[in-house]
């Protein structure tokens, strides 16, 4: 086939960037991941959670190993939601940036995806708007 029969087209990714503490990342926007996010996500809250409750038993009864596995197993599960929102290796960037205070980089990922959740909302209004003008 010559090269002036060839049709070329090409896929461009859908990636939200987002920048947190000096540092980009890219949110991967198409179906398969928003289903991936959407059934990991409740999962950390969930963790973050039953760990927190396990926090305060422990905190009350002088359990100090027991605060720490807790510490450990809410610190693995977000990174795991956060490497497969943002991108591996992510979390550990952004634990660097926070001086490893997983507070911080929650804090911020929460705010990222608070953002994120509003600009998909604001988007589909406006494509309704945009249908509704036709």
């Amino acid at each position: 086939m010559s090269k002036n029969n060839l049709i070329e087209v090409g896929f461009k990714k859908q990636v939200q960037p987002v920048r947190i503490a000096g540092l980009d990342f890219g949110i991967k926007t198409g179906k398969k991941y928003r289903d991936q996010y959407l059934s990991e996500l409740p999962k950390m809250l969930e963790v973050i959670q039953e760990q927190e409750k396990v926090i305060k038993t422990a905190s009350e009864s002088g359990d100090y190993k027991a605060i720490v596995e807790a510490n450990d197993k809410v610190e693995s599960v977000v990174k795991d939601v956060i490497d497969l929102v943002l991108g591996e290796g992510s979390f550990d960037k952004l634990m660097d940036a926070a001086d490893d205070e997983i507070d911080l980089v929650v804090g911020a990922f929460l705010e990222v995806a608070d953002q994120y959740k509003k600009l998909q909302t604001k988007q589909k209004a406006q494509s309704y708007i945009d249908g509704k003008k036709k």
